[in-house]
């Protein structure tokens, strides 16, 4: 019974959240700013439901200026 409520929680859960959940309980909770920028943003991305285009276009931009700055 438990183990069914179990499956069927998980499977309404966003998969890309449900592995930066399991992530955090392997490493624990961020400690550092950049760690915890990083956690917010791949919860922001992970919330999209665009399949991925958002961050994508996001990661070529960042790509982009880090080029122009160096």
């Amino acid at each position: 019974m438990l183990a069914q409520q179990i499956k069927a929680i998980r499977a309404r859960l966003n998969p890309q959240l449900l592995k930066i959940a399991e992530k955090l309980a392997r490493k624990g909770p961020p400690v550092t700013d950049q760690e915890r920028a990083t956690l917010a943003i791949e919860l922001f991305l992970a919330q999209k439901r665009d399949g991925g285009d958002f961050a994508a276009k996001l990661k070529a931009k960042l790509e982009e200026q880090k080029r122009r700055s160096h």
